[in-house]
């Protein structure tokens, strides 16, 4: 029997995309047979998982070994390999308040938040990161301290986003002092221009409203041909001061162009009353005459089963 080749065998491995797979195999071949590293190298092309929920002292452990200041040869070279990171750092307190409708959030916890701070150290080792997924909402956003680590990642060319830390919950009304934004600004004047795809999920207004305060600096965005959208989130231009009675803007709400001048392929979550009238409304946010490909995904953005409530707001 003839042995398997290297190339053949990461030609086969590259068809697989779920890393339990890659894991199974990693387990089934010994460290020193030559197949063990070509494994290895197809698993770090694949996600690579963190959070801050059960697993935090298994991903702390994973985060210690690759940014020790007396790391390994190893760990220096799998940290360096590592090219996608899908990171949640969502983990919260709340209270319940007399007469509310349910919990609201308070504060994330000091463990949580030195596990978000310690992602700058992987950041800086990682630096054939292409793709970075994080979850905050509701949670820990990156700190600006991790957008200077992650300019480092010169590969880096998709970047996905929540634009809320915190939301309201329990099929309630969101009020504005539900959400908090995730700072963008340290991420629109250093890492921002290089970015190829954009997701920004979970846009409220005040995060619109944060965008279009740089509107100058996107007009410079060239590489951005990829943005996501969901503007499905948080408080918008209902008033009456009775909370919004559903997540997104309403349909007589007048989107702004983004200013981003090379966008081909715009992806939209949207809830379906902002749409409901024949006008262009969100896709406004873009260039459409540039466009190649685009998605809208249609939501019930109602929060509340009395629907008189969205019929008094006219």
């Amino acid at each position: 029997m003839s042995e398997l080749d290297e190339d053949v065998f990461f030609c086969v491995l590259s068809h697989v995309q779920e890393p339990k797979t890659v894991h199974a195999l990693l387990r089934a071949v010994p460290k020193s047979h030559p197949l063990f590293s070509v494994a290895l190298r197809r698993l770090l092309e694949l996600p690579i998982y963190l959070d801050s929920y059960d697993a935090i002292v298994k991903s702390k452990q994973i985060i210690d070994y690759l940014v020790s200041p007396n790391a390994s040869k190893e760990a220096l070279a799998i940290a360096q390999a590592i090219q996608h990171l899908v990171i949640a750092v969502e983990a919260v307190r709340y209270k319940v308040e007399e007469g509310a409708v349910g919990p609201r959030w308070t504060s994330v916890g000091d463990d949580v938040l030195a596990f978000r701070d310690s992602l700058s150290k992987l950041f800086e080792r990682t630096r054939s990161l292409k793709s970075l997924d994080y979850y905050s909402c509701p949670g820990a956003p990156l700190s600006a301290e991790n957008i200077e680590a992650l300019a480092t990642c010169e590969r880096l060319y998709a970047f996905h986003v929540d634009a809320s830390t915190k939301r309201a919950i329990w099929n309630r009304m969101a009020d504005a002092e539900d959400y908090e934004i995730w700072n963008i600004t340290p991420f629109i004047t250093s890492l921002g221009p290089s970015i190829t795809l954009f997701e920004l999920r979970g846009v409220c207004m005040a995060m619109l409203n944060a965008i279009l305060s740089h509107r100058d600096v996107l007009a410079t965005y060239k590489n951005l041909q990829h943005l996501k959208m969901d503007i499905t989130e948080g408080a918008w231009d209902w008033g009456g001061g009775e909370g919004t009675p559903q997540r997104g803007a309403s349909s007589e709400f007048m989107f702004p162009f983004l200013g981003f001048p090379a966008v081909r392929r715009f992806e939209l979550v949207v809830s379906d009353f902002t749409i409901h009238q024949p006008r262009a409304g969100p896709l406004n946010l873009v260039d459409c005459s540039l466009l190649t490909a685009l998605s809208i995904d249609v939501r019930r953005g109602c929060v509340t089963p009395d629907l008189s409530i969205l019929m008094n707001r006219h």
